[in-house]
């Protein structure tokens, strides 16, 4: 029984190596149907009204703390959720059909990544769609199933957000952002590169800048989206500046550092998902 024991687990480590060799698109697919097959559904905020209402009955029963204090917590998270899905209809205008969603799952090889959320076409999501995590952009829709989504974090160097410094009222310098390229656990959740950046032709925005005055870009300054990589909506927040590289000799734009404006994305637990602009 011993010896039968042993070869199963054998054959477990060997079936789970031959898995995470295979290519991202091969196994993608069984992760759509593994995490549709154990995620809880998300019914929009009409969980919150499930909490409370669990709030109020076990509010007369004070026996049951710790379930109180849960219940008390998960109330406070959603209010918050409220509070930012306000927020970004208000920047977005009152119209924008904004989706939430509830992060199920992320793997700790690519935390800083991807991650997987549950609404999928069955909630009208399409690849390309916006994540938001209240006012700031925090990914893309990169793949979707039938009640399940993979997003494409920010963090990630794959997905390249073209931006702009705001100081003010002044947008100046644009460029893109890019994230680590070391997406293993919980690494540089919340610093991004930037790179390209300079002012040298005219917009909707003012006129060209030149680029040795030293004052088109600065720590501190806000960074968001020009809308010009056509997956993200103009004048969303991504960033602040936190370092400015030296300008090098013979260069045409300045690098930087930038700390993500939603924080750390290690503990994510719901967003809200735009409709692709295209």
């Amino acid at each position: 029984m011993r010896k039968q024991s042993y070869k199963s687990y054998i054959f477990l480590v060997v079936f789970l190596f031959m898995i995470l060799s295979l290519p991202e698109k091969s196994v993608d697919p069984l992760r759509f149907k593994a995490i549709a097959a154990v995620a809880p559904t998300w019914r929009g905020f009409s969980f919150l009204k499930r909490s409370l209402f669990k709030l109020m009955v076990i509010a007369h029963h004070p026996s049951n703390d710790e379930e109180l204090k849960r219940l008390k917590a998960e109330n406070l998270i959603l209010k918050k959720q409220i509070e930012s899905y306000a927020e970004v209809r208000e920047l977005l205008g009152s119209d924008s059909k904004l989706l939430p969603a509830k992060v199920i799952f992320r793997e700790p090889d690519s935390w800083s990544s991807v991650l997987w959320i549950n609404v999928g076409t069955k909630n009208k999501v399409a690849i390309g769609s916006p994540v938001m995590l209240g006012p700031s952009i925090i990914g893309m829709i990169e793949q979707v199933g039938e009640k399940t989504s993979k997003v494409r974090l920010i963090t990630d160097p794959n997905l390249t957000p073209s931006v702009r410094a705001l100081r003010g009222d002044s947008f100046l310098a644009k460029g893109e952002l890019r994230g680590s390229v070391h997406p293993l656990w919980r690494m540089k959740s919340h610093i991004v590169q930037g790179v390209g950046f300079n002012y040298d032709f005219p917009d909707d925005k003012g006129g060209a800048r030149n680029l040795r005055t030293g004052d088109i870009l600065k720590v501190g300054d806000l960074l968001v989206t020009t809308g010009y990589d056509g997956v993200f909506p103009a004048g969303l927040e991504v960033g602040i500046v936190t370092k400015v590289e030296p300008l090098r000799e013979g260069a045409c734009s300045y690098n930087l550092e930038a700390h993500l404006s939603a924080g750390n994305l290690d503990d994510l637990n719901y967003l809200l998902v735009l409709p692709p602009l295209n």
